[in-house]
């Protein structure tokens, strides 16, 4: 592999790599009283989806989650899957 090659595959790879981040992350809300979070099964437990949504809750209530599934409308690729939770009294 020639000098040249072997730097654009570097500058590939290494942007393939900042591209696919798998930490969850809050998305934006379907419903003034919705939440909702993108992540990857490999990046996040269900535990770790809920506690994003903790703060967003009020004092005596806790997120309950609504619905889940593959959304590549409001996830990006490598966090597909889209946890939406409403806040619920304990």
């Amino acid at each position: 592999m020639t000098p040249g090659r072997r730097l654009a595959a570097l500058i590939v790879l290494t942007g393939l790599a900042a591209c696919s981040t798998v930490a969850p992350f809050e998305a934006a809300q379907p419903a003034d009283d919705e939440y909702s979070v993108c992540y990857a099964r490999i990046g996040a437990t269900p535990q770790q989806v809920q506690q994003l949504i903790v703060p967003e809750c009020g004092a005596g209530t806790e997120p309950r989650l609504v619905s889940q599934g593959m959304d590549l409308g409001a996830c990006p690729l490598f966090t597909p899957i889209r946890a939406v939770f409403k806040c619920a009294a304990r």
